[in-house]
């Protein structure tokens, strides 16, 4: 009889000893699944505070901009002639350090009325080779301090045969489009 009641003593014991190694095996999974849901958590709280602060910087970016497109642009009172605005280009050109040769073309275009308006406009192509961004900002900052002329267009391709342009990929051809407002009241 003790040879018989030995053998289930040893399969409950190997079932008991069997069965703690399941649990440690499933306790191991346990712990390595919730540090895994607590690392994504983590993570995905990060992103979340990302995307928070992203979103509050395009709501101010988005503010400013209606801010400033509901702020009327000033028209000028008198229309230059184009030697003026050559001057005035010209004058702009050197303020901020650009070589008179990176101006390649002014092109004023034909004045003309705005519907039934009493304004006006006229727009004026520019062509600058081989100029820096930052160069072609303060230009542009420069050249439109006064009222009625603004940027209307501006196409940028890379200056490729720009000794520059190997060294700091800063150097572009730029073609901009002024666009002058003149007050012009069709009766006085």
């Amino acid at each position: 009889m003790k040879g018989s009641s030995d053998a289930p003593a040893r399969s409950l014991t190997s079932t008991i000893t069997g069965s703690g190694w399941m649990r440690w095996l499933l306790l191991a999974c346990s712990l390595m699944i919730m540090t895994w849901s607590f690392l994504q958590m983590f993570s995905a709280q990060r992103h979340l505070r990302q995307t928070q602060q992203a979103t509050e910087q395009c709501q101010q970016t988005g503010e400013q901009i209606r801010r400033l497109a509901s702020k009327p642009t000033i028209a000028a009172t008198a229309l230059e002639s184009s030697q003026e605005l050559l001057l005035s280009i010209t004058a702009a050109i050197t303020s901020v350090d650009i070589q008179a040769d990176k101006l390649v073309s002014v092109s004023p275009g034909e004045i003309l009325r705005l519907g039934n308006s009493n304004f006006q406009q006229r727009a004026t192509q520019l062509l600058l080779r081989d100029i820096e961004l930052s160069k072609l900002a303060a230009f542009y900052n420069a050249l439109t301090d006064r009222n009625g002329l603004c940027l209307s267009g501006v196409t940028l391709t890379p200056a490729a045969d720009s000794p520059n342009a190997s060294n700091t990929g800063e150097s572009w051809n730029a073609r901009l489009t002024l666009t002058e407002i003149i007050y012009s009241p069709t009766s006085p």
